[in-house]
């Protein structure tokens, strides 16, 4: 996600301005559910968080965005 947020400015990007891009394509996604989108409540995962930045001022209802790797299942 960081190197396509980076792809998205002419210039180089900051952390915040690419943090602000990554949280704006996750909100997109949760609004616009795929056709196949299934609920798993139930189903085991983990996480490796590698990277956290926190944000200068509130951005979509986030203070900070954390990522990494997402296992799930």
């Amino acid at each position: 996600m960081w190197r396509l947020a980076a792809g998205m400015y002419a210039n180089t990007p900051t952390d915040q301005a690419q943090a602000r891009w990554i949280l704006t394509q996750c909100t997109r996604a949760r609004m616009c559910r795929s056709p196949s989108y299934r609920d798993l409540p139930d189903t085991p995962w983990t996480a490796q968080l590698t990277r956290t930045v926190p944000l200068d001022e509130l951005f979509a209802n986030h203070d900070v965005l954390r990522t990494g790797r997402l296992v799930i299942g």
